[in-house]
């Protein structure tokens, strides 16, 4: 009869396959190094990518916060102009981002005036044409339902989400998602260069904009055309950059701007007052903020809904504070590379300004 002890032994793993397992580890922690060493060598770095599991993780610690949360919602402008670190050291609130690049805010906002749990203030990076509901199937609508569907009170996805982050915020390799057959003629061809990223996120959902690395002046011009709408266009090709601004302050001049308030504009804001109103009913206090833009950019937006018979309107009307970054001398001296964003360089400067008018403006209240 075998005694236990003699039974046990057979259960332990033989040294031979333990220095095999050990070897096994080894060699793809290697490997992987030497991938990522490669990639690093091409101009690829670590990126966070944006998606619904980041975005939700942030809307959970919003509410966790609570009265002391200064909530971001809108589109680009404000996650590439906003420094966090620095709001929350002027405040003294705890800056969370969930404005959305490319996108409209609304389901965002009525994400939030549906839960209870919130209950800080809220800066609303917003255009005009923004502070009305749509009914589309986007983003924000796709990435508050994940939230509230799939991730909230959940700890799997809440890990998941983390264990992500952490790794693109680490690794080319896993932040650059690169195809198989690709990775390999890019590990072994050193020639193939890769142009450094102008836009990085970061784990708490800023943008940085590095501007430098973009080609210019025809990044701008593309921005330009592409706001002014370039099947409006009358010309799309331009031998020198003075031609193309020459055509562009002409067609600019040339759309026919209204000179008072279309009757229907104060009727058609009655969506967002009512979503605002279930904020500040539960104590939040609410900014609307329009973020600059500049040269042509500011003259398209500004020729399309010009900010006296629109802006100013809205502001003597709503309840809430309204900042207009052309009411502010502070917010009209950054200049934006693109016309319509800030360049990393000015964040914290911009943020400050901003920081410092929500503040003034809370004390005149007092």
């Amino acid at each position: 009869m075998h005694s236990s002890t003699s039974s046990s032994n057979k259960t332990l793993p033989k040294p031979g396959n333990t220095l095999s397992l050990i070897l096994g580890v080894l060699l793809a922690i290697i490997a992987l190094l030497f991938v990522e060493t490669r990639l690093r060598a091409t101009g690829l770095k670590p990126n966070v990518r944006d998606s619904p599991e980041l975005w939700a993780a942030q809307r959970e610690l919003a509410a966790r916060i609570g009265k002391d949360a200064l909530i971001i919602i809108g589109g680009s402008r404000s996650q590439l102009a906003i420094d966090l670190e620095t709001l929350k050291d002027i405040t003294g609130l705890k800056p969370v981002m969930l404005s959305i690049n490319g996108s409209r805010y609304f389901p965002v906002l009525e994400d939030l005036a549906d839960d209870p749990r919130i209950t800080g203030k809220i800066i609303i990076d917003t255009e005009i044409p923004h502070l009305f509901k749509q009914n589309k199937h986007d983003k924000p609508v796709e990435w508050t339902e994940f939230y509230n569907d799939k991730y909230k009170g959940l700890l799997a996805p809440a890990f998941e989400s983390k264990l992500k982050t952490f790794l693109q915020n680490q690794s080319a390799l896993y932040s650059s998602l690169f195809p198989f057959d690709k990775l390999i003629q890019t590990i072994f061809q050193p020639k193939n260069k890769y142009s450094p990223r102008y836009l990085t996120t970061t784990v708490d959902r800023q943008i940085n904009g590095d501007y430098s690395l973009v080609q210019q002046p025809q990044f701008y011009v593309t921005r330009v055309m592409k706001t002014f709408g370039i099947k409006r266009l009358k010309k799309t090709r331009f031998q020198t950059f003075q031609e193309f601004n020459n055509h562009m302050l002409h067609e600019i001049a040339s759309l026919k701007n209204r000179d008072k308030t279309p009757p229907n504009f104060i009727k058609k804001l009655s969506d967002i007052n009512e979503v605002t109103k279930k904020l500040s009913d539960r104590g939040c206090e609410i900014f609307f903020v329009r973020f600059p833009t500049d040269k042509l950019i500011w003259l398209i937006n500004n020729a399309g809904r010009p900010k006296p018979i629109y802006w100013d309107v809205f502001a003597q009307t709503t309840p809430h504070k309204t900042i207009h970054f052309n009411d502010y001398e502070g917010l009209q001296r950054f200049f934006l590379p693109d016309g319509s964003h800030l360049d990393q360089k000015d964040k914290k400067a911009f943020t400050a300004e901003l920081a410092n008018i929500i503040l003034n403006i809370q004390s005149r209240k007092q």
